[in-house]
């Protein structure tokens, strides 16, 4: 399941509310892209044209431009990489751009990539990582949040845990200074991000007295704290064994233990569970607590209302028969990554038959998006991956 703490309005269900019946479109369907075939050539991309032009004509040009040709635009001029009004174009509400980052791989690779959904011109962009910016050997992410990721080593000759933060679109890192108690990696793992400044919690057991240690890292402050209670607005968090994702939990402070976040059981009892029974495929945003299941007379994405899950938007008919359905929450698409139901193993190793299905809250239409390169990964590679908000604005 995609760990991201994605952004969601407060009326998910009146945005759903009469979209259960809509059909679902093939890429075929789509609208028309939108074409920049305009910028290409040299002549019309030449720096001397674009560096003389006043600050409101270029953000009311970048805010219409594609993904691929705003960077394309963005790489003339230095001095535009930190402009609010590159960053405005980019951010630019109602864009629905969201990334996807490849699960199980070496983060020492040349081919450590992120692929960028550009919303309004139905495409795909990759962005290239590169390197990590350090020798030690960083596993993760463990936590996303304004569009920064969260890397953690315990390779460091201290004895400590070393994290890095990272805009990947970006290609800019920030190695924290050392935690404080923790050793091992941490059970749980949270990320916020607010007014340009972020926080980090981990949460796990101090080898010296097996209790439960909790750290907050503060990048305001760049400094590290150590408190016996969790902060107030991160009452989820990312569950690991290892660096392996269990999910969402909880802390139960009062028996100092960890509980973790389950499916109803209503949904547990229909054999919804089956693909994996060990994960725990829920998401949050804001808050709130979601799923997606697909289980019979049970299909549809569901919120958690104080101690009830409640059924907010059905699924198309076409998505039923999926075998795999896992969810993410943006402020402007419902992502959906699912897998059809086969009777044979796939002829070819690298063929896999998963589909990214998309909800536009605007439009409120259920679509298939655009298949990536072949080689981006197969669909356990994604499930175990990160999907997470694109952010050009954000530091680390």
């Amino acid at each position: 399941m995609p760990m991201s703490l994605a952004h969601q309005g407060v009326n998910f269900h009146n945005i759903f509310s009469g979209c259960g019946s809509e059909p679902l479109l093939n890429p075929d369907a789509q609208p028309p892209r939108i074409s920049d075939s305009q910028l290409d050539g040299g002549a019309v991309l030449h720096p001397a044209i674009w560096s003389n032009l006043p600050e409101s004509i270029l953000h009311s040009v970048f805010s219409k431009l594609s993904l691929k040709n705003l960077t394309r635009i963005r790489s003339l001029n230095k001095l535009w990489k930190s402009t609010d009004f590159f960053s405005n174009g980019v951010n630019s509400k109602k864009t629905g751009r969201f990334a996807l980052l490849r699960g199980g791989q070496d983060l020492a690779s040349e081919q450590h990539e992120v692929w960028v959904f550009d919303t309004p011109a139905q495409e795909w962009c990759k962005f290239n990582l590169g390197h990590f910016p350090s020798s030690l050997v960083f596993k993760g992410p463990f936590a996303a949040a304004g569009g920064l990721l969260c890397y953690i080593s315990q390779t460091s000759h201290g004895g400590k845990l070393k994290l890095i933060v990272s805009n990947p679109l970006m290609r800019t890192w920030r190695l924290l200074p050392p935690n404080l108690n923790l050793c091992d990696f941490p059970t749980l793992t949270h990320m916020s991000y607010l007014l340009d400044q972020y926080s980090i919690t981990l949460v796990g057991l101090c080898e010296d007295t097996g209790a439960m240690t909790i750290e907050i890292y503060e990048s305001g402050s760049n400094t590290w704290t150590s408190t016996d209670h969790p902060p107030q607005l991160t009452s989820y968090y990312n569950f690991f064994k290892e660096d392996d994702y269990l999910g969402l939990a909880t802390i139960d402070m009062r028996s100092k233990s960890i509980m973790r976040i389950m499916y109803p059981y209503a949904l547990q009892k229909s054999g919804f569970l089956s693909r994996d029974e060990d994960k725990c495929w829920i998401l949050e945003s804001k808050g709130g607590l979601f799923m997606c299941s697909n289980a019979p007379r049970r299909e549809g994405i569901w919120q958690r209302l104080e101690t009830e899950w409640k059924r907010v938007c059905v699924l198309p008919k076409q998505l039923h028969k999926y075998e795999r359905t896992d969810l993410y929450i943006s402020e402007d698409v419902v992502l959906l990554v699912g897998s059809e139901p086969r009777c044979f193993l796939p002829q070819f190793e690298d063929e896999d038959p998963h589909k990214l299905i998309v909800f536009n809250k605007e439009t409120c239409r259920w679509s298939i998006l655009p298949q990536i390169s072949s080689n981006f990964g197969t669909l356990e590679e994604l499930l175990r991956g990160l999907i997470f908000e694109p952010r050009f604005d954000t530091k680390p």
